[in-house]
């Protein structure tokens, strides 16, 4: 398959991943529309979103969810709480533990389609 290719297959997967997650979540409202820069932004903040979580966990920090010495968020709870805003209207602050985990999960399965959380860990760390 070409890189052109592959790359068209990537993007239909994230947009079905979309699509069936937020039915799958409950989310409030319709999902962004395919092709729209609101699907866009959602799809490069869940890529930046897991690119931090994944970091810290390979790093064997809980750090994530804490502010830095400076007082300021982490970059991975910034980025969970713009998706949290784009999908349920609060930021992670304001939501209990599951949603906050849906929230996670929903980020993971638009940035590697197919694969859960523990999979898309365990990739990483083999690499």
């Amino acid at each position: 398959m070409s890189e052109k290719h592959e790359e068209i297959a990537l993007l239909e997967a994230r947009r079905q991943a979309i699509k069936d997650g937020w039915n799958k979540y409950r989310f409030f409202g319709e999902p962004p529309t395919p092709g729209t820069p609101v699907e866009q932004r959602l799809i490069e903040t869940c890529e930046r979103y897991v690119t931090y979580a994944v970091s810290e966990k390979l790093r064997g920090k809980a750090v994530a969810s804490k502010p830095m010495q400076d007082g300021s968020e982490s970059e991975q709870r910034v980025l969970h709480n713009q998706l949290a805003m784009m999908t349920v209207g609060d930021t992670r602050t304001g939501l209990d533990l599951k949603a906050a985990t849906r929230i996670k999960e929903y980020a993971f399965s638009i940035a590697r389609p197919g694969f859960s959380v523990d999979e898309i860990y365990a990739m990483e760390i083999e690499k």
